[in-house]
């Protein structure tokens, strides 16, 4: 079974070796690191040093905030091109019309999850409305005139 060491025994590793000059071998037996996973560390600092973004997690805090950027441009892209396709703008609409938007983009494939942040929509209200019965105008009419005239 592997073990797994937190960001800041990894730096600490590293720094040892790289900027104190301590060998690879001598820091991996004294901080009871695998000395192929303190090479493959600093291997890896060194690649986020020269700005290559790294296949692992990332070590640095640099590297670790363009990751979180990263991210946070694949879900604007991804809400843009959502947004895109419905080709509409929601804010004049109400929470009823943006459920029914909502519904005809799910079953063209798009995600929940994006549906609803787009729509600042939580799942669970997304969800639960798809269970609900449509509610029909001219029924509650119906029923509030039965209700006038029986009282």
């Amino acid at each position: 079974m592997s073990k797994k060491f937190t960001n800041d025994l990894k730096l600490e590793c590293i720094e040892l070796v790289t900027a104190k000059g301590y060998s690879t071998k001598q820091v991996a037996q004294d901080m009871n690191v695998g000395y192929s996973s303190l090479q493959k560390w600093v291997r890896q600092y060194r690649a986020e040093q020269l700005g290559i973004t790294p296949k692992a997690s990332a070590l640095t805090t640099d590297q670790i905030r363009i990751e979180e950027l990263e991210k946070k441009l694949r879900q604007a892209e991804s809400d843009n091109a959502l947004l895109k396709k419905i080709g509409i703008s929601l804010l004049r609409y109400g929470n009823d019309q943006r459920q029914q938007v909502a519904l005809k983009l799910k079953k063209a494939g798009f995600i929940v999850r994006d549906i609803c942040r787009c729509f600042s929509l939580s799942r669970s209200v997304f969800y639960a409305r798809t269970k609900m019965k449509p509610i029909r105008p001219q029924q509650l009419r119906l029923e509030a005139a039965v209700k006038h005239i029986h009282q």
